[in-house]
């Protein structure tokens, strides 16, 4: 049984971790700001640990943030300090580079579009709006006052996540502004970020397309 399911995860490791990210994004429904900031990225990083179990250095370096995130997670219920919700968004930003790695690293080596590689694409346009958030977070938390209605809290958390994924995706509502120069240059990081990432993945999905196409009709 055990077997059968380390094989099912081998098979369809992107495919979990897009459904982790969705889970990530869309779950914080409850306005709690333990299930939010802490419970959800948890249960991503978990399953980062399962999907990449049989890599040595990522299995320990990924158990050691979960580990640290919840020993400063439970320090921080009972003595709150600054200190440790800014470690803990290191922490956060350090896992979703890391991941990032991994993910970008196979959509490079990919010999063929499969339903794998898009699910890999799709993991780094979702890592990259994450990532794209916690600067937002970062500059919000240290810099206040740098966003126009995005809140305190737990709001705060889930308006600058929709803010990332709105600016990366180019929609605009204009609902949130950056107010200040750095929050604007992030603002402008981060959607030409996005921009350079859609060009290159659309050229690398297309050549990979053709180079299957020109090998299938070889053979």
């Amino acid at each position: 049984m055990l077997n059968k399911l380390r094989a099912f995860i081998g098979r369809n490791k992107y495919e979990i971790l897009v459904v982790s990210f969705v889970l990530l994004i869309f779950g914080d429904m409850p306005r709690s700001m333990v299930f939010s900031i802490i419970l959800l990225p948890l249960q991503n990083m978990v399953v980062a640990l399962f999907v990449f179990f049989d890599e040595k250095k990522l299995r320990y370096t990924i158990g050691s943030m979960i580990g640290l995130t919840i020993a400063i997670s439970l320090f921080n219920c009972c003595y709150f300090t600054r200190l440790g919700a800014g470690i803990i968004l290191v922490i956060y930003f350090l896992y979703f580079i890391l991941i990032s790695l991994k993910v970008y690293q196979k959509i490079f080596t990919a010999r063929r579009v499969s339903a794998e590689m898009m699910a890999t694409v799709l993991c780094g346009f979702i890592l990259l709006c994450l990532a794209g958030a916690i600067l937002f977070i970062t500059i919000e938390v240290n810099m206040p006052h740098s966003y126009s209605n995005v809140g305190l809290g737990t709001v705060r958390f889930s308006n600058l996540s929709y803010f990332s994924f709105t600016t990366l995706l180019t929609i605009g509502y204009g609902d949130i502004v950056p107010l200040t120069l750095t929050a604007k240059r992030s603002v402008m990081l981060m959607g030409l970020t996005g921009h350079i990432y859609t060009v290159f993945l659309t050229g690398i999905i297309i050549g990979k397309y053709i180079q299957a196409e020109q090998r299938h009709n070889i053979a």
